[in-house]
């Protein structure tokens, strides 16, 4: 989209996007942000912020090579990453992603509840929408530093919006898309209303500095507003990660990246996805292989939910099928089988069981792909829900969870595996850029 498009709302009028937008900002919206002429457009504090959702439905997170669709949901609808070889060489574009984000469970009074953005077969039973209010409009926010110097007259603090100690709207990384999310509208449905009462903030953002632009964190802050304790509440991630870019001019990619790889580093304590040769391939460039991308949980100094990871367990998509059919989504049908899966068990409440030990295990595919040890993964069109032990809220409290998404490549499968390892590792000690 050109900077003088338009865009047509519900009722069929037209609005000039930067009009909707209000001020120009690096994060993208639509597009990035300028008049029809090229120029820049005068900043007004009021309104400068939030999407129209009557016209557009969806915010763009751009960085030096990220770009994420957040949807209304709180979800991320699809990600891709466009890299520049520094040598000039070929624009590398892979869509890393099809669907992420949050699901969560609670427990009060002996009822469990649960929600999530919407996948698949809808696992969750609700689902996330945008939080309201009386006089604050719903939306997503975009914010970058270019905003630092402007008085945000419509930021949602009433939404839990996040602020400085001097009131002022705060930003997370260089480049952040805000917004505020419940579960759906009280349901009728048995065991569904202790959800209601939380209200989750979702920061997604990206940064700027050098080695960490093909990185993206998603923060959400978890608030109990219903007035009562919850004793229980689990937050799980999920993802249905695929490595899927287009061919190197002169090189042909035939694989099918939709049955890549995947894999858990417990050192490092992350979910990658990979493709590594097989036979069946033929004979294709070693770059088809030379891309990988993973995504775990980052623990904060203050505000942190708890500590670590619970489970990384494997989502297939049909129980009919031969590879794990135990742990199919179309068996999570209610909250109390989410609550088990974010334990790291099936249906049934049984464990995972790793086949090179005969033992359980709460950690699908801990193996070594480089080494060829240990439980690894085969060509499977496979998910994975990562989750954070269980932790409890207080009335009026909040407690934060902080998934990082990594991208990298490499000359081959194995330098691209080690490359996302190292750089996931440099993540958590670069504490500075996502540590709020």
């Amino acid at each position: 989209m050109e900077s003088g498009d338009t865009l047509m709302n519900g009722r069929g009028q037209s609005r000039n996007v930067m009009r909707m937008i209000g001020i120009a900002v690096t994060l993208v919206v639509v597009l990035q942000g300028c008049d029809g002429n090229g120029a820049q457009p005068d900043p007004d504090p009021t309104d400068s912020l939030r999407v129209d959702l009557e016209a557009f439905s969806e915010a763009r997170v751009a960085g030096d090579h990220l770009e994420l669709i957040v949807s209304e949901s709180g979800s991320i609808a699809r990600g891709f990453w466009s890299y520049h070889r520094g040598d000039g060489g070929d624009n590398w574009v892979l869509r890393f992603l099809n669907g992420a984000g949050v699901v969560i469970v609670t427990e009060r009074d002996d009822i469990r509840a649960s929600t999530s953005f919407s996948w698949g077969r809808d696992i969750g039973i609700n689902k996330f929408v945008l939080s309201s209010q009386s006089g604050t409009e719903a939306g997503i926010f975009v914010l970058d530093e270019s905003l630092d110097d402007y008085e945000i007259t419509n930021w949602p603090i009433e939404l839990g919006a996040p602020v400085n100690s001097d009131g002022s709207h705060k930003r997370y990384g260089d480049h952040m898309a805000w917004l505020s999310i419940e579960a759906a509208s009280p349901t009728t449905a048995p065991g569904l209303e202790a959800l209601n009462g939380l209200r989750v903030g979702v920061s997604v953002f990206v940064s700027e500095e050098p080695g960490f632009q093909n990185v993206v964190f998603m923060r959400y802050d978890v608030q109990n507003i219903s007035g009562t304790a919850i004793p229980s509440v689990q937050v799980g991630y999920f993802s249905d990660t695929d490595l899927n870019h287009r061919d190197t001019p002169g090189i042909r990619c035939t694989v099918n990246s939709g049955l890549n790889q995947s894999g858990y580093d417990l050192s490092r304590d992350f979910v990658y996805a990979y493709l590594k040769p097989n036979s069946s391939d033929g004979d294709l460039d070693p770059e088809c292989y030379a891309i990988s991308a993973g995504f775990g949980f980052l623990d904060l100094t203050s505000g942190n939910a708890s500590q670590g990871t619970e489970a990384s367990r494997i989502v297939t998509k049909s129980p009919f099928a031969t590879y794990y059919p135990n742990f199919s989504d179309a068996l999570i049908d209610d909250p109390q089988k989410l609550s088990l899966a974010l334990r790291g068990l099936d249906a049934d409440g049984n464990p995972m069981i790793d086949p090179s030990t005969a033992m359980p295990t709460a950690f699908a595919f801990s193996g070594d792909p480089i080494e060829g040890s240990g439980w690894l993964d085969e060509r499977n069109d496979l998910r994975h829900l990562i989750s954070k032990p269980e932790f409890s809220l207080g009335p009026d409290e909040t407690k934060s969870v902080v998934v990082a998404w990594v991208l990298a490549e490499g000359e081959s499968y194995v330098e691209a595996i080690e490359n996302v390892r190292s750089t996931f590792a440099s993540v958590k000690q670069a504490r500075s850029i996502w540590d709020y």
